[in-house]
């Protein structure tokens, strides 16, 4: 669990001391993981939610012209 936690885990209300000036009852408080957090309860650094890394690419938008609006015009 504290893989995953210290791999995936960008903010925790346990340590956002800015929200919640006293830790709540349900909070365990690890030095080490405090030491990751800003007073926010964000991450210093090195971790934010991961975005989606394939650009989309959007089509360009090409009239398609039929054959009778083409001698018409």
């Amino acid at each position: 669990m504290r893989k995953f936690r210290s791999r995936y885990m960008y903010y925790s209300y346990c340590y956002d001391t800015v929200r919640y000036p006293v830790p709540l009852p349900e909070c365990v408080i690890d030095p080490y993981e405090k030491e990751r957090f800003k007073d926010t309860g964000r991450l210093k650094f090195g971790g934010s939610h991961q975005s989606n890394k394939r650009r989309s690419r959007r089509r360009s938008r090409v009239r398609v012209v039929s054959a009778s609006e083409d001698q018409s015009v």
